[in-house]
């Protein structure tokens, strides 16, 4: 989007995220100028306590050679089922375990609760760049690989883990659901790529599952998306939803360069 004097680079965009109104990401792009129609499309609940406790403490006693992280929520739902995950984390760290997470977002996560991340999956961030990246170290483990995840996960990190020789624990943290309906806050700025308040519209597609909950909700009035990672352009390709723009970097900078281009094609008419 072109600039003058004063402008910032999303002044006249809705941006629509399925985030929390006060998250990270919606301060960023509000202080770059966009108006954000922040709720969470997705539900997410904890599996019980009792159902993770015999891999917690596995975990904490340095059972496993490294855990697996590929969303920044999974330490999130570990919390919420009742664990002191910044204490686990310390522990396994402390007896010789390793922890590997796919993006920047994801090592923020690990570094909030004392820690930080062994290893990081390469720009643009996926569990199959976490798996490339494993594929350059010598296996000399013979302790297992923990991947805590989401019972919708995608097998692509531990099927690419096994294929690479290692032995993998899979533990679904919790569960998924699609809200029962659009949220006030999205639902008010509808009317396709320009609204009927002249704004124009996009939504930034977050992950797959985000994807999957908007198409349900949103129906044919599903504004223009733009995708962050190939991961979630594949879910919005499954789905038959147009993808304006694929922004190869989870990193702030990128995401708001991405839309404002975005937005400059719909508004010169190239999208």
């Amino acid at each position: 989007m072109p600039q003058g004097s004063g402008q910032k680079p999303l002044d006249g965009v809705r941006v629509f995220l399925s985030r929390e109104a006060d998250s990270h990401m919606s301060r960023v792009l509000t202080l770059a100028g966009a108006t954000v129609a922040a709720a969470p499309l997705c539900l997410y609940t904890p599996r019980e306590y009792d159902a993770l406790a015999t891999q917690m403490e596995r975990l904490a006693a340095g059972e496993y050679a490294w855990m697996c992280l590929s969303s920044p929520r999974t330490l999130a739902m570990i919390d919420a089922a009742g664990f002191d995950t910044a204490a686990i984390l310390a522990s396994a760290v402390r007896n010789g375990t390793q922890i590997a997470v796919v993006g920047p977002t994801t090592a923020v996560s690990v570094f909030d609760r004392g820690q930080r991340a062994d290893l990081t999956a390469g720009d643009p961030p996926s569990s199959a760049a976490l798996v490339t990246s494993f594929a350059n170290f010598i296996m000399l483990e013979d302790r297992p690989i923990l991947i805590p995840c989401a019972s919708i996960a995608k097998e692509t990190l531990p099927i690419g883990l096994r294929a690479l020789g290692w032995d993998v624990e899979v533990l679904h943290v919790y569960d998924t659901e699609t809200a029962e309906r659009l949220p006030e806050a999205m639902a008010e700025g509808l009317g396709g790529y320009l609204a009927r308040d002249g704004m124009t519209n996009l939504f930034l597609v977050t992950s797959g599952s985000v994807a999957r909950a908007a198409h349900a909700l949103f129906g044919e009035a599903r504004p223009p998306a733009v995708a962050l990672g190939e991961p979630s352009a594949s879910m919005l390709k499954q789905l038959g939803w147009p993808t304006l723009a694929v922004c190869p970097s989870a990193n702030m900078p990128d995401i708001i360069d991405t839309l404002a281009r975005a937005a400059s094609d719909i508004e010169e008419g190239r999208a």
